[in-house]
């Protein structure tokens, strides 16, 4: 049940509530909701208040539509305080203390992981499944996001989300269909697909298909950062790897070492074959402190 609920015959129903707090509490195995509607259609619940979820069992449910169609909208994206991001699956929304707890329960091929909040990471987020993430405007920072030891290739899709370290923004370490979108990605490499090798000795992206798409990536070697040297902005150290990069803009600025848009390899890399990028409709900077470079392709 819920605190809100819309029951059938109760169709074309509009509830709004502005201000206040609404608890909902699940004990006992039962799960209660914010708002519930059974068998009804065309209703909606806006709500513009503050929400709290007591889980004594194993539920963390926003909202559940049985056998009708029912929109539940949130203010500020749910307007929920204290939980880093929710598993959105049609009007059924599970919400997580912290992200790292929605990567593991998503369950289905697709699920789409929403964030509630700007996260600051202390590790890496390791994913190696299936999986939306809308990052709702807000950011990951901090560490890297890391595609890693998935079971066959993996598709994720990252959107909406600005993504910021002074190492890999994202790292592909297993073979990936990684889609991006509407994303700003900034870190020492943006975007690294690698190869199992001597900095990752656990990573296998080979074979990864990777698609941009409306987004920014940038690039800095700061040699203030003991991690830097030569690197880029995208770098492929993987066999095989496609990328595409369409109306975006990339950047690389270099302080002391060289940064490059774009890297394959490195001296103390194994040699890689088979891959390649391709850019449509995109704005490259190169820029130091004494000379700057754009390229439109």
């Amino acid at each position: 049940f819920g605190a809100i609920a819309i029951n059938n015959p109760a169709d074309n129903v509009s509830i709004t509530i502005n201000g206040g707090k609404i608890i909902a509490t699940s004990t006992n195995g039962n799960r209660q909701f914010i708002a519930t509607a059974y068998q009804v259609t065309n209703s909606v619940v806006v709500i513009n208040s503050d929400l709290d979820i007591l889980d004594n069992d194993v539920f963390n449910a926003l909202t559940a539509d049985v056998a009708g169609t029912f929109p539940a909208i949130y203010a500020d994206e749910f307007g929920i305080s204290g939980y880093e991001a929710a598993i959105v699956n049609g009007s059924l929304i599970d919400v997580y203390d912290y992200l790292t707890e929605a990567v593991a329960a998503a369950a289905e091929s697709g699920d789409t992981i929403k964030l509630l909040k700007n996260i600051p990471l202390t590790s890496d987020l390791l994913i190696g499944k299936s999986v939306v993430i809308d990052g709702n405007g807000k950011s990951i920072t901090g560490k890297t996001v890391y595609l890693k030891d998935g079971s066959g290739t993996i598709d994720v899709t990252l959107k909406n989300i600005t993504v910021a370290d002074t190492k890999y923004a994202v790292l592909v370490g297993t073979p990936s269909y990684l889609t991006i979108e509407d994303a700003i990605l900034e870190g020492w490499g943006a975007l690294y697909v690698s190869q199992k090798g001597t900095s990752n000795s656990d990573a296998q992206g080979d074979g990864s298909i990777v698609t941009i798409k409306r987004s920014v990536l940038n690039g800095t070697n700061d040699q203030n950062e003991a991690a830097s040297n030569s690197f880029g902005t995208v770098v492929v150290f993987a066999n095989n790897t496609q990328i595409t990069v369409e109306d975006s803009y990339l950047s690389a600025k270099r302080t002391n070492n060289n940064q490059s848009i774009f890297r394959f390899g490195g001296s103390t890399s194994a040699t890689h074959t088979g891959s390649s990028i391709y850019v449509v409709n995109s704005t490259m900077l190169v820029s130091s402190q004494s000379e700057q470079v754009r390229v439109e392709t």
